[in-house]
């Protein structure tokens, strides 16, 4: 295993990685967050056949960044406008 692959899983494998236990991601979906850049993937040629290959780091920085929740509170954001 290369140094460039040893970090990278498949798509269905960052599917499972990024599902929560309430919420299932389908392939779709990650090959989306790619499309949008969200996600780090390269494309492995063997043969006349590809696989796309993510990276953990990437799955891992995209979780965190996902996971932190902003609480809407509207006086607060009113009071942040507000001061100087």
């Amino acid at each position: 295993m290369s140094r460039r692959t040893r970090n990278a899983v498949e798509v269905k494998d960052a599917a499972q990685m990024l599902a929560s236990e309430h919420k299932p991601v389908s392939t779709s979906t990650v090959y989306r967050l790619i499309h949008k850049g969200e996600l780090e993937a390269f494309k492995l040629t063997d043969g006349r056949t590809g696989k796309i290959l993510i990276y953990e780091d990437s799955i891992e920085a995209f979780k965190t960044r996902r996971a932190v929740a902003v609480p809407y509170d509207r006086r607060r954001i009113l009071e942040l406008l507000a001061a100087p």
